[in-house]
């Protein structure tokens, strides 16, 4: 009898406690009933410095074509040319959502004839890149850029750029992007003229604002992007201005993968430029206007996963009211691509 009581109250007593196992059961996950041992996880990157967490990657292109207007003016003057580029990119992650972009880029364009066109163009660039959330990226940069025409040097110029870009993932594939670049050119031999023929001790230097805004589309094969794009140069050139425009700019690409192997690549953009105080040389009553149209196509073969092949073609076309400024012309040239 004294045995059958015992049973019914552990039985009671079992009821009675169910509810606090189960409430505290909701509590108590696997890991918290696990060995302090096995929760302690090591970060690989804590004893790293910036450059050990970072990762490099690098471009290398060499192209070789014919351009047939190499002045872009009405004289057509036609040329082969050489083109080399590289660039390096380091990047390396400061935390979870924020990273450090350090870049270096050099190019060499060289001319068989036209040597007065032979450039070396040296680059540097320091940004940052924040990850907001898992659609937006925010990013920002300082870029640091000289340009040497080899054989004259008249043109010769620094480029001091600052840029903001905001890119937002959208549904169905899609994205769009805004950016502001502001942007100091100083000419190291080009002075400012007071009069046609009368030039001061000042160096000339442009001040430009731009604006674009892109949007694309992500498809299984291909990939659409329209863009818009506006900026106004102003010079401190005081000779009527000469320098001082405000440039528009629309286009449209389409990028096609054929296969593993081979993809295309066609764009067509179309620029107009509105001059604030150029006169016309034959009607000064009247600013000039140009309207520059520009159509490229191409074909690119991935020999390996770091080796790729093009052939690209390049139509430019500009109308102006100002006759001399009225051209066109075309470019084609055959380039290699190695990443490393």
């Amino acid at each position: 009898m004294k045995e059958n009581k015992r049973i019914v109250l552990l039985v009671i007593l079992g009821v009675l406690c169910l509810p606090l196992f189960c409430f505290a059961s909701d509590r108590i996950t696997a890991a918290e009933v696990t060995p302090r041992i096995k929760k302690i996880t090591l970060d690989e990157n804590v004893d790293k410095t910036f450059f050990e967490k970072g990762k490099t990657k690098n471009l290398l292109a060499v192209s070789a074509g014919y351009d047939s207007n190499t002045h872009l003016d009405s004289r057509r003057i036609g040329d082969a040319f050489v083109q080399t580029f590289f660039k390096t990119t380091f990047t390396s992650p400061l935390n979870k959502t924020l990273s450090a972009i350090l870049e270096y880029e050099i190019m060499n364009l060289l001319y068989t004839g036209e040597s007065k066109l032979d450039l070396l163009n040296n680059g540097l660039h320091a940004g940052l890149e924040k990850k907001i959330n898992k659609n937006l990226t925010l990013r920002t940069g300082y870029y640091l850029d000289w340009t040497n025409y080899i054989n004259t040097g008249e043109d010769d110029f620094v480029s001091d750029r600052l840029d903001f870009k905001i890119k937002q993932d959208l549904p169905f594939k899609a994205y769009h992007s805004f950016r502001y670049e502001l942007s100091y050119q100083n000419y190291s031999q080009r002075h400012t003229r007071s009069a046609a023929v009368t030039y001061s001790d000042k160096k000339r230097s442009d001040f430009r604002d731009t604006l674009e805004y892109e949007v694309g589309k992500y498809l299984p094969k291909d990939l659409y992007k329209l863009g818009f794009q506006y900026y106004y140069n102003d010079s401190n050139e005081t000779y009527l201005k000469y320098y001082d425009y405000d440039s528009y700019k629309i286009s449209a690409s389409l990028t096609h993968l054929f296969n593993d192997k081979v993809f295309g690549y066609a764009s067509f953009g179309r620029q107009f430029r509105d001059y604030r105080t150029r006169p016309l040389s034959l009607d000064s009553q009247f600013k000039e206007w140009d309207r520059t149209y520009l159509m490229t196509s191409s074909l690119y073969y991935n020999w390996s996963k770091s080796l790729t092949i093009g052939l690209s073609y390049t139509y430019r076309e500009n109308w102006s009211n100002e006759p001399v400024e009225n051209y066109s012309g075309s470019l084609i040239s055959l380039a290699s691509y190695y990443r490393f």
